[in-house]
């Protein structure tokens, strides 16, 4: 045995005999049931191991694929080893040469055509004969091959009458024949499609069974693979996706308590003074998820001639006009936020009006929506992304500003139109960026100036538009400087 390592095949090789569970069983539920998903030694006891399926023979081989091993994953099992005496006819169609609303001319060319779905790319061999059948016949489905360069060689053939014979011409590199036009409702016509390496097509040779069949292929892959969805002739291997691939399970995201978040926000609807919601170009609300009892509150925004807010429970169907789910109708808040309301029983959303036609989006560049009887400081509702696969994300530290020399303009903040404040980094880097955000507040223990300029939105008895409550702006009337309070 020396310089021969058996220990990683051995390591499939469970407790008991190896065939002693092989079956065969009449179902795959029946093969379930036989062999549990249990751990031993640390392992499922169904790892490694093949049943047969079937009610009298030939069997067909089954496995449990994936790593969890589950009910749903006893699949057959294509792969191992093909036999050089298995000579066949029947090569596969996998569903990536498959294309919808597409079409094939009279010339053998592609072109864009609702309704239409072809086969295109199919790799073929010079000299050989292929037959195509088990679809709706017509006068305006053709056959084609195509050589590298995407060129149509040949002779084009209609397929009207099924099925169709032809030889692949010299040059020729893919197949590609229409199998639905534009006149078939549904994919009843094409789903008994088959391709063969042959002149004659036999029963069961469709594309959708392969049960029982030998295979013919380029090579078998040991990897999953699927279509890439932007480039559905390019497999990609699934396997190695799922290893190095970054999903958003990878992401571990902190919440913002603002709850005026895009997922909730809906535009071109509103809600009316009777509490129902209605459609309306311009308009904007916010649908936010709710239980019984929770306490709301909401505010730092501007909406002019009426804004109004009731709550639903989770018969409201999201997108649509109508009191269907109506609960309690809240009242307005116009002038009145921040407001604070309370979910009745039964409640599963609160929806707010936010923003009418004839208001700016200005108006609500700091609109909060948060959780409690208080309206809390404006933070971005904007989730914090923390970490990526276990790798933590480094976070802005605070900085001590001493001088005005540590501060840099950057550009407008939030839609202000002055300039916001940021530190600058220390020369050897480390120092992080720290922005001064509207609404935020930075501190001096000592601020000396010779002259200080403060540039204040200005307005001749009350607040000009686009001020905010909460904003300072300069009574040119008094030359006092206010805050709007509502």
């Amino acid at each position: 045995m020396s310089g021969f390592d058996i220990a990683g095949g051995l390591k499939n090789l469970l407790p008991g005999p190896l065939d002693s569970v092989r079956g065969p069983y009449a179902t795959v539920a029946a093969a379930n049931l036989a062999i549990p998903n249990t751990i031993v030694g640390g392992e499922s006891y169904r790892k490694g191991k093949f049943v047969e399926i079937g009610s009298s023979a030939p069997y067909v081989t089954y496995w449990w694929s994936g790593t969890d091993y589950a009910d749903d994953k006893l699949v057959e099992y294509f792969g191992g080893l093909i036999k050089k005496t298995d000579t066949n006819t029947s090569p596969i169609i996998f569903s990536s040469y498959i294309i919808n609303n597409k079409s094939i001319n009279s010339a053998g060319n592609l072109g864009n055509n609702t309704g239409f779905k072809i086969i295109d790319g199919l790799p073929i061999v010079v000299g050989n004969t292929y037959s195509v059948g088990g679809f709706i016949g017509a006068a305006n489905k053709y056959l084609a091959f195509v050589n590298s360069s995407g060129v149509v060689v040949g002779s084009v053939t209609i397929l009207s009458a099924l099925p169709v014979s032809v030889v692949a011409p010299p040059t020729a590199v893919t197949i590609r024949f229409t199998i639905k036009n534009s006149a078939e409702s549904d994919d009843s016509g094409w789903i008994n499609t088959a391709y063969v390496l042959n002149t004659a097509i036999y029963p069961g040779d469709g594309i959708t069974t392969l049960l029982g069949k030998k295979l013919i292929a380029s090579y078998l892959s040991s990897e999953t693979i699927s279509p890439d969805p932007i480039s559905p002739g390019n497999p990609i291997n699934k396997k190695y996706f799922e290893t190095n691939g970054l999903t958003t399970v990878d992401m571990v995201t902190s919440p913002s308590v603002n709850l005026a978040q895009t997922r909730y926000k809906r535009d071109g609807l509103f809600i009316a003074s009777d509490g129902k919601k209605y459609l309306g170009a311009g308009w904007r609300l916010f649908r936010i998820p709710v239980v019984a009892g929770d306490i709301i509150t909401f505010g730092r925004f501007a909406i002019t001639g009426g804004g109004y807010s009731s709550f639903w429970d989770n018969t409201e169907v999201d997108g649509a006009a109508g009191a269907v789910g109506l609960l309690l109708y809240n009242g307005d808040h116009t002038g009145t936020t921040p407001k604070t309301v309370t979910a009745p029983a039964g409640s599963a959303w609160l929806i707010l009006d936010a923003k009418r036609p004839a208001d700016p989006d200005s108006n609500s560049v700091q609109i909060t929506i948060n959780r409690g009887g208080t309206l809390i400081d404006y933070v971005s509702p904007n989730d914090t992304l923390k970490s990526i696969k276990g790798a933590d994300i480094p976070t802005v530290g605070s900085s001590n500003v001493t001088k005005f020399s540590d501060l840099t303009d950057v550009p407008p903040y939030l839609g202000n139109a002055g300039k916001a404040l940021k530190v600058k980094p220390t020369e050897d880097g480390l120092q992080a960026f720290t922005p001064v955000e509207q609404g935020g507040n930075v501190s001096f223990s000592t601020l000396y100036a010779s002259s200080l300029q403060i540039d204040l939105p200005e307005g001749a008895g009350s607040p000009p538009a686009g001020v905010l409550v909460g904003d300072m702006w300069l009574d040119t009337t008094t030359g006092n400087i206010k805050v709007r309070m509502t």
